[in-house]
């Protein structure tokens, strides 16, 4: 897979999604830390990263239609 995070669904999706859920946390110290990651881990709504991982094929036509150039304003 080329280096885009036009094509990573961990990029393109997940990774926002869990950066919300952990935002406001304010853990004292690695084992807190740990927990909220954990947490926040579960509360992933599936059917968000699911959609995520279904898109994946067509992002990755497209990314070839367009030679590897940028392609999530093509996507939305």
């Amino acid at each position: 897979m080329g280096n885009s995070p036009d094509l990573a669904p961990m990029d393109f999706a997940v990774n926002g999604i869990f950066m919300g859920l952990l935002f406001n946390k304010k853990p004292r110290d690695d084992t807190g830390l740990v927990r909220a990651i954990k947490t926040a881990w579960v509360k992933l709504p599936m059917d968000k990263i699911q959609r995520a991982l279904q898109s994946w094929k067509r992002r990755v036509e497209f990314m070839i239609e367009r030679k590897g150039f940028q392609i999530e304003h093509l996507l939305n």
